[in-house]
């Protein structure tokens, strides 16, 4: 690592020999001799002295030390404290809470991104201070815990899917009864004329696989981003690169949301014509299997505040994105100057 006052690389967690240096070196007049007059060669008076370039390594002990920070560090202390990056907490923090007024969704790993966010861009804001690292061992956290619960998922998922794989002529049957109850009671038929086979099921565990290692590699980069944001803000020495891959990552997530949206749109009359009628034919079954009455009847209409959520979620992983690309491009400067 490396001292924030006088830059000096020191080993790591030790405390570096330049503070003792200033107050060792500073000469104390003594209290029995009378006052001298200020003069151009007493260097106890001449400030010049103190910063003369024959004595670099000597400052004057009565002027205020400010820590040195590298231009990465500013780099990355201008990106956190931008305006791109409150648009991208308030983004964040909006749509976990349209999840809960749509439906009272509660998305916790959300709602942790969006309060790292919010460290982070607090911390950034102390102009000639060091930045603080809360934000950033807030959000390695959640990385961690996220890579831990995707590790069990897909541990869960392909023990399914291996079971599966043992009896798929039980599940052709399923299907098959499915359909033709479908057809004889709801008048809704579906066209399944697919054997699923042992082979069927390998495929699907070999994709679910290739998605995994996907999904797992975008939490190690975008953890190795943050790992050496946080080594650049302490003065570390690394050796990591900052990778562009969670950027490209979240571009495709965002039209990813952004398609869904517009498909939303779109749909939205067909989609709640066929929901009534189904639900409607259903609570019809109910009455003649049953001989009782229901006075109710659906009425689905567009969910306008499901909308507003989707482009929120959408401009958040733009946003997000943006950021990513901002910090390489900042730390790519910062180094060639």
């Amino acid at each position: 690592m490396f001292c924030i006052y006088c830059g000096k690389q020191i080993p790591e967690g030790t405390e570096c020999d330049c503070r003792k240096q200033v107050y060792s070196n500073a000469p104390v007049p003594s209290p029995s001799a009378p006052a001298a007059p200020a003069s151009d060669t007493d260097p106890y008076y001449n400030y010049n002295y103190y910063r003369n370039p024959q004595n670099p390594g000597f400052a004057n002990p009565y002027q205020d030390s400010k820590p040195r920070i590298s231009a990465e560090h500013q780099a990355i202390k201008d990106v956190f404290r931008s305006p791109l990056m409150l648009i991208t907490c308030i983004l964040f923090s909006a749509d976990f809470v349209l999840g809960l007024l749509d439906g009272f969704s509660m998305d916790i790993f959300l709602l942790l991104s969006a309060v790292g966010l919010w460290l982070v861009y607090a911390f950034s804001h102390r102009a000639e201070a060091p930045l603080k690292t809360v934000g950033l061992k807030f959000h390695s956290v959640i990385l961690m815990i996220q890579r831990i619960f995707l590790i069990m998922l897909y541990a869960i998922i392909s023990i399914l899917i291996i079971t599966l794989a043992f009896m798929p002529e039980e599940f052709n049957e399923f299907m098959y009864d499915m359909k033709l109850y479908m057809s004889i009671y709801y008048n809704w038929n579906f066209d399944y004329n697919f054997s699923f086979t042992s082979i069927v099921f390998s495929i699907l565990l070999a994709v679910w696989t290739c998605f995994f290692l996907f999904v797992l590699f975008y939490n190690i980069k975008m953890k190795n981003n943050v790992k050496l944001l946080s080594e650049t803000a302490k003065g570390a020495e690394t050796r990591r690169s900052f990778s562009v891959f969670p950027g490209v990552v979240l571009i495709m997530q965002f039209l990813c949301s952004a398609g869904s949206l517009v498909t939303y749109i779109m749909t939205a009359e067909t989609r709640n014509r066929f929901l009534n009628s189904f639900l409607n034919s259903l609570m019809r079954q109910l009455e003649e299997s049953y001989d009782i009455k229901i006075n109710y009847a659906f009425n689905l209409t567009t969910n306008y505040l499901s909308i507003a959520r989707m482009a929120v979620s959408a401009a958040a992983l733009l946003f997000a994105a943006i950021t990513v690309f901002s910090l390489k491009a900042k730390l790519n400067r910062a180094k060639e100057n």
